[in-house]
């Protein structure tokens, strides 16, 4: 039985940290959007939060922006393993990240890092080519999502035999 990692590598860290920039900017984008709608004729009832001169809205946003790539990813998520499968996933991740944030301060949030294992298990349990295919599929425009295969069996592969007998 293959081991499950306490903490995701470095490239599954880095892929998270990609898919969360990605939302945030997202998340900025539509905000200046509704700020310029807003802008128009009258008082702006609806008026988005300025990140950059609001520090509780500035701390805010990472974890919005990873809670939006986790909800998106769960559709793919559910076509790859049942909507309990996924649940069952998250509930997974939610508990290794919990266990990684005793452990560590420096986790961007929570939301981060159960993505970060959500996309770890998922490398695990349906492989890396699997997982690239989810990501790519869910954020088409976001470049240099691949996720290399990082686990091995331990048996030797055939190259390998070559000479023994």
């Amino acid at each position: 039985m293959m081991a499950m990692s306490a903490m995701p590598t470095a490239e599954v860290s880095r892929v998270t940290q990609r898919l969360v920039d990605h939302e945030r900017g997202e998340l900025e984008r539509a905000r200046e959007g509704k700020a310029e709608r807003s802008s128009g004729a009258g008082p702006a009832t609806d008026a988005p939060i300025d990140s950059a001169t609001d520090p509780a809205a500035a701390a805010a946003v990472p974890t919005m922006a990873a809670e939006r790539a986790l909800q998106k990813l769960r559709q793919p998520l559910g076509r790859l393993v049942g909507v309990e499968g996924c649940d069952a996933l998250v509930m997974r991740a939610q508990r290794m990240a919990g266990s990684e944030r005793e452990r560590r301060r420096d986790v961007d949030t929570p939301d981060a890092a159960v993505l970060a294992h959500v996309i770890g298990l998922l490398v695990i349990f349906i492989g890396s080519d699997l997982t690239t295919r989810a990501l790519r599929g869910t954020w088409p425009d976001v470049p240099d999502i691949q996720l290399e295969a990082e686990f091995h069996s331990g048996e030797p592969s055939a190259g390998s035999e070559k000479g023994q007998t």
